[in-house]
């Protein structure tokens, strides 16, 4: 339902967070390691095209977004 889409310069630290800290359970679906610009340009590119999920008061809240099988898509085939 929801994809959360973020950078982190440590992502098993980080996953380790949002499992404490987001209020559902979730997957891992991709993770992208890269330049630090490449990967901040996804991360704003993928917030600026597709709708936020609208979720507030956790860690990492305003980083889901509601998902879509183009947005999945376009995951899928990144080469970052």
């Amino acid at each position: 339902m929801y994809v959360k889409v973020g950078i982190s310069n440590k992502p098993k630290v980080r996953h380790a967070q949002l499992e404490k800290r987001t209020p559902f359970k979730f997957n891992l679906v991709e993770q992208f390691s890269g330049g630090g610009s490449k990967i901040a340009e996804l991360e704003k590119y993928f917030h600026n095209k597709y709708e936020r999920a609208g979720f507030a008061g956790f860690d990492g809240a305003t980083e889901w977004l509601d998902c879509s099988d183009d947005l999945l898509g376009e995951l899928r085939t990144i080469n970052a």
